[in-house]
């Protein structure tokens, strides 16, 4: 907590700064523009007479001049957020990390891989050209209905997980859920 507050301070400093030297390089640029400073120090808004530059180099001035003097401190601090930044990068390596992540001999996860076999073959054996439309839409239904209790499913896991099982899978966006449960179904 008391980081956060610290990087909040440093994060201020730094944007007053910045907002600091961009007045100082807009004053400056009047002065150059005007070529006459006011009594008060400001730049006045008269022309300057005599050989201005191209139009073509004020626009490209302009055009560099228009961005914030932040985005470069920003780009810096992402780069090095970014740099390092450990983790995985490609799908395979996501994949990998994602089944590393999961204890596959916990009876939690079998009991699900065994409940998601039951389904498939209970699928297989009502689509049969002997049933009627009732038993597939019957399962149909239920299986609906299992997807849209997902949610409260996860929230009861998620409270509850220490008794299901041995590490919290059940995440508040219900990644876990949707792949290994809804994904299937």
């Amino acid at each position: 907590m008391a980081s956060e507050g610290a990087f909040a301070r440093l994060t201020n400093q730094i944007l007053e700064t910045a907002d600091k030297a961009a007045n100082v390089i807009d004053e400056g640029l009047s002065i150059m523009m005007t070529g006459k400073i006011k009594e008060d120090g400001a730049p006045t808004e008269e022309p300057l007479t005599g050989d201005l530059p191209d139009d073509d180099i004020l626009m490209e001035m302009d055009e560099d001049m228009m961005g914030s003097p932040l985005e470069g401190i920003a780009d810096g601090v992402l780069k090095d957020i970014m740099s390092s930044n450990i983790g995985p990068q490609t799908p395979m390596e996501h994949l990998s990390a994602f089944s590393s992540a999961i204890t596959w001999s916990e009876p939690f996860i079998l009991y699900l891989i065994a409940f998601q076999v039951f389904m498939f073959f209970l699928c297989l054996w009502v689509s049969r050209k002997g049933f009627a439309m009732v038993p597939r839409l019957v399962l149909m239904s239920f299986v609906a209905i299992i997807v849209r209790c997902a949610e409260i499913l996860n929230g009861y896991g998620a409270r509850n997980w220490e008794s299901i099982a041995t590490q919290n899978y059940f995440d508040r966006s219900g990644i876990f859920i949707g792949i290994f449960f809804c994904g299937p179904l």
